[in-house]
This record gives C-alpha cells, sequence and structure tokens, in this order.
C-alpha cells in the first residue's frame, strides 16, 4: 500500500513463499524461500529487472536505484544503477555474512567482524572508520538479590534482576514453583530455585547464570477479597469475585445487611440506600485450615434525578399569549413543581400555564424533590424573551423593502399597533431615530402626499386601537435617504425607508 506511482505496491500476481522483503523509494524486492529474487515498480536504472542466474540468495537489500543480494557462498552481488559505483562489489569480496543498501552506496559485514562501503561517499559514508570491527564483545553481568521465604499459597510475584546491557534477562525455576517472564507461582511446598540469564550478541558476551533458592513453607488458605467500590440505588447486580486458598473449596458469600443488600449465585443485588456488608468464607479441609473471614463494606448513595423540559415555548412569544410546560422527570415519582422566576413577565398558574403579561425576560424553573432513595433534581429553567405584537406600521407608510418618498419639511405620522393600549412607555430610550443612507436603486416606491397632523410625540388612539408617532423631517435632508428606527422596550427594532423630495 501507499505511493504507487511506478506500481511499486503492486505485487506480482502469485508471488508466495517469499522469505524477505526491502523496499525504497520507487520500486520493491522480495526474497523467495528457494533462494531466487523478484522485484518491481520503477526500471529505469535495471533495479526492478532481477538479472538472470540470480540464485541461492539469502538476503535482498534494495538502494534508491539499486540492489545488493547475499548469496550462499558468502559473495555479493548488485545490479541497477551505478553512477557513484555503488552496484561495483570490490573484487575479492568473500565471506559476508550482512549486507545493508544504502541511498547510492552499499555495505557489507563479513564474517570476520570487518566491514567494506563501496560507492558514493561524499560524505564518508563508503569510507569505513580505522579498526571498525563488529566482533568486539564485552563481558556482561547480573545482579540479582536474595529471594526471602515463601508460604504455600501466596499470590504470585514478580523477579527483578540488573543486567550491565539492555539485552534483557530471561528466568527460569526448578523445585516446587513455575515462572512465566518474570513472573513466580508457587506450585507446592518444598523449596524454589530461581536461575537468570542474559545472552549475548556480537557486542557482548552472554552473562554467567545468578541463582537463587528460597523455601516454601505450608500455610493457612487466605481470601483475596478486595474492595467494592460504592454503589448508586438503581445500579444493575454486581458480580463478586475473590480467590481462597488451595482446597478447592468455593468462597461463599452472604450479605450482612440484608435491608441495603442481599447476595445470590456470588452477585449482589442493591435493595435500599444505606451501608452494604458482605463476607466471605471458605471452608477448610484435611489440609487447610478455613480460611478467615474476610468483610467488605460499601456505601450505596442516593440515585440522582434529571428533569427534561418536553415542552417548547411559541416562536415567536408574544404579549397576552400564554404556553403549558411539560417535562419528565427521575424514577421518584415525586411531582415536578412548575414556577416562574419572573413572575412580573410570565406567572405560572394551574396546569402549568405560563402567562404572558408583560414583555421582557421570562425565566420557568422546574424542581423535582428527593425520596428516600433519591436525590432531588437539580434544578432545570428554560428562559426566552417576551415580545410586542408588533405587525408592521400602517399605511400611508409602507414596510421594507419599499421606499416611501415625501417631501421636505412634512411631518410623518408612523402608525404601528401592538395589539392594545401598552401605555405610553413603551419606546426605549433615545428611540425613534433616523439616520441617513445611501438610496437605493430601483427600490419599489410608494410617494406620500398629505398626511393628517396627529399632534407631536408618541400617542395611543383608542378609536382605531393603534399607535401613532408623528415624525418630523428636517429641511435640511432635501434629496437625502434615511432609514427610520422604532426601538420598543421590548429590544425588538422596527424600520422603514424614506426618500426626502425637493419641493
Amino acid at each position: 500500500w501507499g505511493f504507487n506511482i511506478y506500481g511499486q505496491v503492486t505485487v506480482p500476481a502469485g508471488l508466495a513463499s517469499v522469505a524477505q522483503i526491502s523496499a525504497r523509494l520507487f520500486h520493491t524486492c522480495a526474497l523467495k524461500t528457494d533462494g531466487t529474487v523478484v522485484c518491481w515498480g520503477l526500471d529505469y536504472y535495471g533495479e526492478a529487472s532481477v538479472p538472470a542466474g540470480i540464485a541461492s540468495v539469502v538476503q535482498i537489500s534494495a538502494g534508491y536505484f539499486h540492489n545488493c543480494a547475499l548469496k550462499t557462498d558468502q559473495t555479493v552481488v548488485c545490479w541497477g544503477y551505478n553512477g557513484s559505483g555503488q552496484t561495483a562489489v570490490p573484487a575479492g569480496l568473500v565471506s559476508v555474512a550482512q549486507i545493508s543498501a544504502g541511498g547510492n552506496h552499499t555495505c557489507a559485514v563479513k564474517t570476520d567482524g570487518t566491514v567494506v562501503c563501496w560507492g558514493e561517499s561524499g560524505q564518508g559514508q563508503a569510507t569505513v572508520p580505522a579498526g571498525l570491527n563488529l566482533n568486539v564483545r564485552a563481558n556482561q553481568t547480573i545482579t540479582f538479590g536474595a529471594l526471602s521465604s515463601r508460604t504455600f499459597g501466596d499470590p504470585p510475584f514478580a523477579l527483578t534482576a540488573s543486567a550491565s546491557s539492555n539485552l534483557g534477562v530471561t528466568f527460569s525455576a526448578s523445585g516446587t514453583c513455575a515462572v512465566a517472564g518474570s513472573t513466580v507461582s508457587l506450585t507446592g511446598a518444598g523449596g524454589c530455585t530461581i536461575t537468570a540469564d542474559q545472552p549475548g550478541n556480537a557486542s557482548f558476551f552472554a552473562a554467567p547464570s545468578v541463582s537463587q533458592s528460597f523455601a516454601i513453607a505450608r500455610a493457612p488458605q487466605v481470601i483475596a477479597f478486595g474492595p467494592l467500590s460504592p454503589r448508586v440505588y438503581g445500579s444493575p447486580s454486581l458480580a463478586l469475585s475473590a480467590s481462597g486458598g488451595a482446597s478447592g473449596n468455593p468462597v461463599v458469600f452472604m450479605s450482612q445487611t440484608v435491608a441495603t443488600c442481599t447476595t445470590s449465585n456470588g452477585a449482589v443485588s442493591i435493595v435500599a440506600v444505606g451501608t452494604c456488608t458482605i463476607t466471605a468464607d471458605q471452608a477448610g479441609s484435611a489440609n487447610y485450615l478455613p480460611a478467615a473471614q474476610v468483610t467488605r463494606s460499601f456505601v450505596i448513595t442516593p440515585a440522582p434525578q434529571t428533569i427534561t423540559i418536553t415542552s417548547s415555548p411559541p416562536q415567536p412569544v408574544l404579549l397576552d399569549g400564554s404556553y403549558t410546560i411539560t417535562a419528565t422527570g427521575g424514577g421518584s415519582g415525586s411531582p415536578i413543581k412548575v414556577s416562574s422566576l419572573t413572575p412580573g413577565v410570565c406567572p405560572v398558574g394551574a396546569n402549568n400555564v405560563a402567562a404572558f403579561i408583560a414583555v421582557g425576560a421570562c425565566t420557568i424553573a422546574l424542581d423535582q424533590a428527593g425520596a428516600p432513595n433519591y436525590l432531588a433534581a437539580p434544578q432545570v429553567t428554560q428562559s426566552f424573551n417576551v415580545l410586542y405584537a408588533f405587525t408592521g406600521f400602517f399605511s400611508p407608510v409602507s414596510n421594507p423593502p419599499t421606499l416611501n418618498v415625501i417631501d421636505v419639511g412634512q411631518s410623518m405620522p408612523m402608525w404601528f399597533s401592538l395589539a392594545g393600549d401598552r401605555g405610553l412607555a413603551v419606546l426605549a430610550a433615545g428611540s425613534p431615530t433616523s439616520q441617513a443612507i445611501t438610496c437605493p436603486v430601483g427600490a419599489v416606491t410608494n410617494p406620500i402626499s398629505q398626511v393628517e397632523d396627529t399632534g407631536p410625540g408618541l400617542q395611543f388612539k383608542k378609536a382605531s386601537g393603534r399607535y401613532v408617532y408623528l415624525w418630523r423631517t428636517d429641511e435640511a435632508w432635501a434629496g437625502t435617504c434615511r432609514v427610520f428606527t422604532l426601538t420598543l422596550v421590548d429590544g425588538t427594532t422596527h424600520q422603514a425607508s424614506f426618500k426626502i423630495r425637493q419641493q
């Protein structure tokens, strides 16, 4: 897999019985178990074309654009790009134990530990340091401290030993014990001998073996019963686990607090909030004493409850409307209490109905009390804003995107409705405002001529059930366009666009 522009990851069909592979930038070679070589990928310099007669190969190594093979007679053959002499095997090179092809050079390790390299050496890569020999080996030592006596039935324990190299220490055992890796298991009473060994390699001699012996005495049975973690009421049954002595008798569990927990078939079931105490026993036999009883206790805490609101307020939330709040709670069965944290805006009445009596922020709170086995649910809130039922400006003004056209100096009555008389304190501070804008090109226009004078400021006209604000234009606005912005105390803004024409 990977980059395949030259077919270097396209394995030849039927290729099998492969013993080794070597992959480079743009080609790949495989050594088969019969000693033949197969290569594929980029073949610009013949690197993927294995020369006829190459056989009895024991190792293959691929360079950038060349390959080298080590044969069973300990000679080397190379092919492919030779611009730096990387395939020109030195005359008389024999007794080779390993080869490695680099980018544009090749190296060989001989059986006597000396190294021979050839090819590109611009960075000294083919210049072997004087005196280099890979067969120089050092001594190794193992430090393995004395082992103390043990009692039959003790759990397995770990061995530790330090060595003078990183080749690793292996352990073996004899007597009434067994070792797996670095862990010793006791198989009977008597004696145990542990031997530590460290292998050698081309750089180190094998370390002398070190042995330590210890006695294994007969002993009573012991139950290993770990601590039990706290549980929450409503949790599923918990499987109990403990190991006993070598008598083979089972470990038996029993609840000492049946009001809070019970045991059956090796599992404990939660009954109620409180403390649960479990005992573990193992009977003795002819060769083993009964195990000492082990007791474990854990706390059962009340279960949490969660309130989930299942209803959504209307969109938009308008003054004089209402909203029925619904929700689901936890398992205590306690009713969910619905209240308003902003009763001046949205008090909650019977059947959990919130009435929208004023504009502003409304926050509904939901609570559920706890019970002996349940915690009180965390309070949940739902917040939204109650708005005026503003439906747009009325005639003679047209709403966006229409551009209203009026005469300079003309006062314009801005009629709108809030679905009833809400008093005169409905405008936000500083509202309304007007601001110069770039006159839109191609906009639909609404020429407005004569309009009635409704009187200054904001008024509510009972006859029509509407508000009106008399907007007075300025002589300096002649020939410009402006946007009129009405901001209500509920935070909403409403606009109309005007062009002030010169009379």
